[in-house]
């Protein structure tokens, strides 16, 4: 039977965007943080950093944010957590006395289930839909001042399910139609707002009328690169990650060109090289072909494709940094357990990491490898500082979400 692939990217900040003081003094220190702020953060705030696992965290200069679900009473609602920079916890980003974080009075609140999480000129945003209707939410950094900054209206769609994704100073929502709906309705829809001035565009129509495009995975500047057929008559049943190619979206023109020819889980973009991992999924159970896994680089002015090897055997699913490559292998007989690996940019084995009883990787930052207990668990509960990769000291953390 065929299984499913598992698939596993004070407040200094705030006073650098609001800042009107124009004096000798201040504008040194302005340029200090900004030189502090490149070195630390290798991405910007805005932007979705390419070894990403989700769309709901965003890490700042003075630290990290992330949603997660609690349970109150029979229900759940969403809080939103902080964690200094160099901090052991996530507690909810609230500072009202004797606040228990249960209700829309908590400045933490989110509602019953948010879509992404974003920063943008000192503010922060997230998406919830009410009755068709998506509210896009905007407030500070401390949590407070919660105000809809603007709506995107889907009631003309069919029946679709939604992601909002915030990167680069955008919003994109990206609509993925109901394999429920006879074929010729199912249309997919993309969506952008500049979180400028909020103007909002559909993009890439033309394109979705006859495509099937997976939502997207990785973000580089306006460009954003998904897996698909270019042809949505790929039903549930029949799925096969082979039949897919990569493609590129162009957020400002709506273009969409294919880039890739080759099956990948993975991608790491600059303007000169695209970086990815072409897998072997027999281990997951669907047929491979003639697959030869490993690692690639492709010359977007030349147009050619660089074969970097396999380092070890196992690997089946991949994110990239800046610095370095995190691989994980197949799972074990209890389909639990697994393999982090750490490579080189390289490609040399750093580190080995037993992931254990469904321990998944939540995030990656700049300086921090983030983990959960399963995927069911949502709650960061570990991480791994990545200072410690390359040595022999690499191990968990704990961290408590608390509150």
């Amino acid at each position: 039977m065929k299984k499913t692939v598992i698939l596993l990217f004070a407040m200094c900040l705030l006073l650098l965007t609001a800042c009107e003081v124009k004096s000798e003094n201040s504008e040194q220190a302005s340029t200090d943080q900004g030189t502090l702020a490149s070195n630390v953060l290798k991405t910007a705030p805005e932007d979705v950093n390419q070894a990403s696992f989700g769309a709901s965290f965003v890490e700042t200069l003075v630290g990290y944010y992330y949603w997660c679900e609690k349970q109150s009473g029979d229900s759940f609602l969403t809080l939103l957590y902080f964690c200094p920079r160099d901090g052991d916890s996530f507690r909810p980003l609230c500072s009202k006395p004797n606040c228990k974080h249960e209700d829309e009075n908590c400045n933490a609140f989110l509602g019953v289930a948010p879509g992404g999480l974003g920063y943008y000129n000192g503010a922060l945003y997230t998406v919830v839909e009410v009755k068709r209707q998506w509210n896009v939410v905007k407030f500070n950094l401390d949590g407070t001042d919660h105000q809809v900054a603007a709506t995107i209206d889907d009631k003309d769609w069919e029946d679709c399910s939604v992601q909002p994704i915030f990167h680069h100073g955008k919003l994109f929502l990206f609509c993925r139609a109901s394999y429920d709906l006879p074929l010729e309705e199912q249309t997919d829809h993309l969506v952008v707002m500049n979180l400028t001035d909020f103007s909002q565009k559909e993009i890439a129509t033309e394109f979705l009328r006859t495509a099937r495009l997976q939502s997207p995975f990785i973000f580089y500047k306006d460009k954003l690169y998904l897996l698909g057929t270019g042809d949505k008559s790929q039903t549930y049943e029949n799925y096969n990650p082979y039949d897919e190619r990569l493609f590129e979206v162009d957020a400002n023109t709506g273009e969409v060109r294919p880039v890739l020819s080759q099956y990948t889980n993975a991608l790491y973009v600059t303007d000169s090289t695209l970086y990815f991992f072409e897998p072997d999924l027999t281990a997951v159970g669907y047929k491979a072909g003639t697959v030869n896994p490993g690692f690639r680089e492709y010359d977007v002015e030349g147009g050619t494709v660089k074969d970097c090897g396999l380092p070890v055997e196992d690997i089946l699913w991949v994110r990239y940094d800046e610095d370095y490559i995190y691989a994980l292998g197949a799972p074990g007989n209890n389909e639990k357990d697994q393999t982090l690996y750490v490579l080189s940019r390289n490609y040399e084995l750093l580190n080995q990491f037993e992931l254990k009883n469904g321990m998944r990787i939540y995030e990656i930052t700049s300086d921090r490898i983030y983990l959960c207990n399963s995927s069911y668990d949502r709650a960061i509960s570990y991480y791994i500082d990545k200072s410690q990769i390359g040595s022999s000291q690499l191990s968990l953390i704990s961290i408590k979400t608390a509150g």
